[in-house]
């Protein structure tokens, strides 16, 4: 906030917010994208409604990092699932540098790379040709007179 009320020359407290508001306008272009891949754009329009007129969007217009908090959250889960771990885990970390909630977004990120890195070691079988049939059945069989 120092920052931008040094650049903009406002006062500490406008400048304040004024970060919370591009925030949270930023925060809901991105919601509203994120959505909108997932439903319809009748479920998008509710969901951004929701989030923009709800009780407690009072804190998202004060000078607090509640919007920038949601900015910062969002832009992860985008990030996660456009598989852009760098630019997912940089989001998390300044989520977490605003709010120590934050944390789970981190965890959240690195779940998500293990799952996509563990889904994609998995080898797609060979197509079986009617040789490894007949050697696969006759294995069994003969392993089934064995124990018999």
């Amino acid at each position: 906030m120092w920052l931008v009320s040094k650049v903009t020359l406002l006062p500490v407290v406008w400048a304040g917010m004024l970060v919370s508001t591009v925030s949270l306008v930023t925060a809901l272009v991105v919601f509203w994208h994120f959505v909108s891949k997932f439903f319809t754009r009748k479920v998008a329009v509710w969901a951004l409604l929701l989030v923009a007129f709800n009780p407690f969007r009072l804190y998202f217009g004060m000078m607090y990092t509640e919007s920038l908090f949601l900015l910062l959250a969002v832009t992860t889960f985008w990030f996660i699932y456009s598989k852009h771990w760098w630019a997912a885990a940089f989001f998390a970390g300044l989520a977490t540098a605003t709010r120590s909630v934050g944390i789970a977004l981190a965890i959240t990120v690195i779940v998500g790379w293990l799952a996509s890195s563990l889904r994609k070691s998995k080898t797609k079988p060979k197509k079986a040709g009617w040789r490894t049939v007949a050697l696969r059945t006759t294995s069994a069989v003969s392993r089934q007179e064995v124990f018999a």
